[in-house]
């Protein structure tokens, strides 16, 4: 059942509690447990993100055109999705494999059990990987924008609607969107869409709030009780209470 989000005309503005000065341009933001990494669009290296944003290069290749669309953190490795294949970074061995390989992967999102959800633009297809990175479970005729992995619920962002589904692709419940949007951002209850670039974002729950910043935005990720907003220059990180979403 396709469930229809009330738009509520009530504007928000917000302000930072706290700001980290990025020396490296990023395209990408990523939190695991208490760490935040950070990814350029092009390069050979991802980023810890330590005291004062002083930023750990991670280096994966000697290539430095090596093309970084998002990446997802395990305890022991990083995967990295270039948009023709998603590679698996050992942090401990330096090894990279691919792990699958398509035409056009438009996001990725990796489970607790290390299995992988992708979408295939070219093919129309969301592809479910197992723990051994062969295919399982192919939903077709569907491409997500984007998609994200909230503890045991995938929400897939499409055109028109925004999909949960659960790990063995049973849809859980499905949500029109009338709203223009290429991001999908999960904590809690609220979902967040948004496009790069905007000053504004969309928290949706009952209804739909526009919540505007004073900046733009990048990308969006959870770190503890805050929210941290890679801005659209990717030079700054700024971090926002939740509760002010």
């Amino acid at each position: 059942m396709i469930l229809p989000v009330h738009i509520t005309l009530f504007l928000l503005c917000i302000t930072p509690i706290d700001s980290i000065r990025l020396t490296t341009a990023c395209h990408t933001a990523y939190v695991y447990e208490t760490t935040i990494y950070c990814a350029p669009f092009t390069g050979n290296s991802i980023f810890v993100i330590g005291d004062r944003g002083r930023m750990q290069p991670i280096t994966f290749t000697d290539n430095v055109n090596y093309r970084i669309y998002d990446i997802a953190v395990t305890p022991f490795s990083c995967y990295l999705n270039n948009g023709r294949s998603i590679e698996k970074y050992y942090f401990g061995s330096g090894i990279r494999e691919t792990v699958f390989t398509a035409n056009n992967i438009t996001s990725f999102l990796v489970t607790r059990n290390d299995e992988i959800l992708l979408s295939d633009r070219q093919k129309r297809e969301i592809i479910f990987l197992d723990f051994t990175y062969a295919p399982r479970f192919i939903m077709e005729d569907v491409s997500a924008k984007d998609m994200f992995y909230g503890d045991t619920i995938m929400y897939l962002l499409l055109q028109d609607r925004i999909l949960l589904c659960d790990e063995f692709g049973n849809i859980a419940n499905e949500t029109s969107l009338s709203i223009a949007a290429q991001r999908i951002f999960v904590y809690d209850t609220t979902i967040i869409v948004f496009s790069p670039g905007d000053e504004h974002i969309f928290a949706i729950t009952d209804s739909v709030r526009r919540i505007e910043l004073q900046h733009g935005v990048g990308d969006i990720a959870e770190h503890g009780n805050h929210i941290v907003v890679l801005d659209n220059h990717g030079t700054t990180l700024f971090i926002y209470r939740k509760s002010d979403f």
